[in-house]
């Protein structure tokens, strides 16, 4: 679980220019919470509800380069151009039949938030199940839910 070092033998194994497309890496990382409603809503319930002192394997921060220039110097030190960088948040209506759909996502398809949250008791579970179910309600759209999520779209091309 090193990003550094992936993102090192991508740029490895990139071929170098020619083609429209060739010598470029493509890549997408979840918006911070301030720029992501989904993330906050998660975020919030999970920092006031969660036991954030359960044993966590070690890992990368998850938004380690969601910031730009944190990105470029990554991409840089791997072997990219930084100038060649782009960067750009999108952000899409992501639409669920439930209130509980996100929170279930979380718990059986996340990593790190799947991880930490099996870790909680049952009342902390349930806190913050309803947390997030009552923040997701705000999004109700006819019979569903359409729920702002964010991301970056990074493109960087090989020096």
């Amino acid at each position: 679980s090193s990003p550094e070092k992936a993102l090192a033998e991508a740029c490895r194994v990139l071929r170098h220019g020619g083609k429209p497309h060739r010598g470029k890496l493509g890549f997408t990382l979840w918006a911070k919470p301030e720029e992501n409603p989904y993330s906050k809503l998660m975020n919030d319930a999970i920092e006031a509800y969660a036991d954030l002192t359960v044993p966590m394997p070690s890992g990368p921060s998850y938004y380690l380069f969601a910031d730009q220039n944190e990105c470029r110097n990554a991409l840089q030190s791997a072997g990219f151009s930084g100038d060649s960088m782009e960067f750009e948040t999108l952000c899409i209506n992501w639409k669920v039949p439930t209130a509980d759909f996100p929170f279930e996502a979380e718990l059986r398809a996340g990593v790190r938030t799947a991880a930490l949250l099996a870790l909680q008791s049952p009342e902390r579970l349930a806190r913050i199940r309803s947390v997030v179910e009552k923040s997701v309600e705000q999004y109700a759209s006819g019979d569903a839910y359409a729920i702002p999520i964010a991301a970056y779209i990074v493109v960087v091309s090989k020096k």
